[in-house]
């Protein structure tokens, strides 16, 4: 509180008069004057109960905490506000305080109250009387399915035995077919087949050939050697020729390691007989089998045709008749390319001179060399080489002299048929 500021005049009876002596002011002359500051207003404090220790007992219990309803805002014309409530408080150890729940709120009736659902009649139960009344009892069915079953299957097993003696038959007419065929390829073979002499007779045979061989070669004179010529007479002319006596000695005869091997061409078998001569040259001869005896196919040993090889690089020959051995090739040119033709390699044992031959794809010089090697390989592998006898013809003037078109194929083998 601040100090009275006063403003006093000459002298003061009362001068350690207090300053709120209300009867000294009164008596207090007027000359003294007094002026005093209005007292500020200050706030009473707030007295807080002492902390209660945690061995005191509780003396007093409070009041609680008064909650006003929710509805704390009402409007005009709803009525007055329901009573304010009490909530007790009861305090824990450790400043923990529980609520007591309020008290619970009754419910208030529904204004849009749902009718209640009646429950429907039941109906009468008819089916369920019926199946109670059928319980137990065997239902009927029709039995029209078990005669058309049975009567399927009394015609299938009528049909199966009336097909049943021509399957039978058919059967044994394919196993009689089978086993004709058989017999006719066998047949063939025993009778057809010329070589089939050679194959049952190996040692007669050798006789034969050791015979007419022998007699050809040690003949000095064409007179010694034309009857055991094949068709000698009418080679007079040719022979008189190109024939000459083989370089062997007066007692020369075939030896035992010949290789022989035995073909046909037509009805016609022939063998062929290789070996060493004396002075070590190679031979080879054609015998043909004919008249009961075995002949030298003079044309065939030599392997003569129409011209030489020499000769048919001469651009002026446009045909020549040849025999030949031939060896599948891939040689092809732009005059005759793959596509349209087949190349052979055309070789002769005269000499080492080599031509080519082209046969055109589907012609039947074609399809008779396509025939002839694949003969033999159905049971064994196909022969790269096939000595045949060929009609040849110049082909396009493009062409090189050595380039030669397969117009015929004439027979396979060298033996004229």
């Amino acid at each position: 509180m601040s100090e009275p500021s006063s403003t006093l005049g000459p002298t003061s009876t009362h001068e350690h008069a207090a300053w709120d002596d209300a009867e000294w002011l009164e008596s207090a002359e007027p000359t003294l004057t007094t002026a005093l500051e209005e007292p500020q207003q200050i706030a009473p404090r707030a007295l807080l109960p002492e902390p209660r220790r945690f061995s005191e007992p509780v003396t007093n219990k409070p009041e609680g905490l008064r909650i006003e309803p929710r509805a704390a805002i009402r409007l005009p014309g709803e009525g007055e506000a329901p009573p304010s409530r009490k909530i007790e408080i009861t305090e824990h150890g450790k400043g923990i305080i529980r609520l007591e729940s309020e008290p619970p709120v009754l419910a208030v009736a529904r204004l849009d109250v749902l009718p209640l659902l009646q429950p429907r009649n039941a109906k009468p139960l008819i089916k369920q009387s019926k199946f109670s009344a059928e319980w137990g009892k065997a239902g009927k069915h029709s039995h029209r399915w078990l005669w058309w079953s049975a009567g399927g299957i009394l015609t299938l097993v009528l049909v199966g035995l009336a097909i049943q003696p021509l399957l039978i038959n058919k059967d044994q007419n394919r196993t009689a077919d089978s086993f004709r065929s058989i017999q006719v390829v066998e047949d063939v073979v025993a009778v057809e087949d010329p070589t089939v002499y050679f194959s049952e007779n190996p040692a007669q045979v050798f006789t034969e050939i050791q015979d007419s061989l022998g007699k050809y070669a040690r003949a000095r004179s064409l007179e010694e050697a034309l009857p055991m010529i094949r068709h000698g007479t009418s080679l007079k002319e040719e022979l008189s020729k190109h024939w000459k006596p083989w370089p062997v000695p007066g007692d020369w005869a075939v030896s035992d390691d010949a290789a022989i091997t035995y073909d046909s061409v037509g009805k016609i078998p022939y063998a062929i007989v290789g070996g060493t001569l004396p002075d070590f040259s190679a031979y080879r001869v054609f015998l043909v089998r004919e008249q009961g005896r075995m002949l030298v196919d003079w044309e065939a040993t030599l392997g003569l045709g129409t011209r030489t090889f020499m000769e048919m690089r001469d651009p002026a020959i446009q045909a020549a008749e040849l025999r030949v051995v031939m060896t599948p090739v891939g040689f092809y040119s732009l005059t005759f390319p793959e596509a349209r033709y087949c190349a052979y390699r055309l070789d002769s044992s005269a000499d080492e001179t080599s031509l080519w031959g082209y046969v055109e794809r589907g012609s039947p010089a074609a399809l008779a060399l396509e025939e002839i090697f694949n003969e033999k390989a159905i049971f064994s592998d196909k022969p790269r080489e096939q000595m045949v006898r060929l009609r040849l013809k110049r082909g396009a003037p493009e062409a090189a002299s050595n380039q030669w078109l397969v117009m015929d194929v004439l027979h396979k083998g060298w033996v004229t048929p």
